[in-house]
């Protein structure tokens, strides 16, 4: 048998969230202008005239800017882990030494 082999963890699909206002539609697109999830029907009715995409486009857009946004995050919470670090030490040594004269 022949499988297929890749570098991506498997992911189990859940199906899409039941709109709150059409219970037997599916939450399948993104209202742009309201900046919430909306099924087929909301789409024709209460935001007819909004922008609007698929959730799971959407979703995919967010998760490439959230990766991004870590790319650029992750050397300052580093530098900040290494300062407070620094910092400790020094308090500590402080500490030591004011000790140390205090005897």
């Amino acid at each position: 048998k022949e499988r297929l082999i890749t570098n991506t963890p498997l992911v189990k699909s859940k199906p899409p969230p039941i709109c709150p206002k059409h219970e037997d539609e599916k939450l399948k697109f993104f209202c742009e202008t309201c900046q919430h999830p909306i099924c087929r029907d909301c789409t024709l009715l209460q935001h007819k005239d909004h922008n609007y995409g698929y959730l799971t486009d959407v979703v995919s857009d967010f998760k490439k800017k959230i990766t991004e946004g870590l790319k650029t995050v992750m050397p300052k919470i580093t530098e900040c882990r290494d300062a407070a670090s620094t910092v400790a030490k020094k308090q500590a040594e402080l500490e030591s030494r004011s000790k140390k004269a205090a005897d």
